[in-house]
């Protein structure tokens, strides 16, 4: 009996072949909320970083203040990322085929989407901040682009789940919510 544990990748440790199924299951849905983060973070951060490089490009001032580059990081890469790796299981993961396990993470797919996504977003801000360039001051056009990154990343993370968008994932909701107030706070208060 011990030299067959040694030598199997699996142990069973009762006789029943549903927990077997149950391990399955539970290792898709972890893989798969793995990957929603890393993409979640990836589309992101890439975001911010185009977004600050085609306005020093293009010979625009600063859309973002370095503390409020800190402070997007803090608010938008924790609370929703991990709510997104704790993500509510998918009954229908055990339809699917198996997966390669030597396939990368960063899928063709993912990747595609992770430029569309972080580009597009970086592109729309950009458009932003030089309309109201033109309107109001850099300082309050900083402000309109800070805040509206911050909630682009919010409806990010519901984007990311896919079709598990519309199920509850009451961390994500609650994190959500929690990150919007405390970006009022930081946005209405002078301190």
């Amino acid at each position: 009996t011990d030299v067959a544990k040694e030598a199997s990748d699996i142990i069973l440790t009762d006789d029943n072949f549903s927990t077997l199924v149950g391990a399955v299951e539970e290792g898709r849905t972890i893989y798969n909320n793995i990957t929603k983060s890393i993409t979640y973070l990836i589309s992101g951060n890439l975001s911010e970083m185009a977004l600050v490089f085609f306005a020093v490009l293009f010979g625009m001032p600063n859309p973002l203040l370095p503390t409020q580059i800190l402070w997007i990081n803090l608010a938008t890469d924790t609370v929703p990322a991990i709510a997104l790796a704790s993500d509510n299981k998918d009954h229908e993961v055990l339809k699917l085929k198996p997966r390669n396990p030597n396939a990368p993470i960063l899928s063709n797919h993912r990747l595609i989407f992770i430029l569309i996504t972080g580009l597009s977003l970086a592109f729309i801000l950009l458009a932003v901040f030089k309309l109201f360039l033109g309107i109001f001051s850099e300082t309050l056009a900083r402000t309109i682009v800070f805040n509206l990154l911050v909630v682009s990343h919010m409806a990010l993370s519901f984007l990311i789940r896919g079709k598990l968008m519309f199920k509850m994932n009451k961390f994500l909701v609650i994190g959500v919510i929690i990150t919007l107030i405390l970006q009022a706070v930081v946005t209405f208060t002078p301190a």
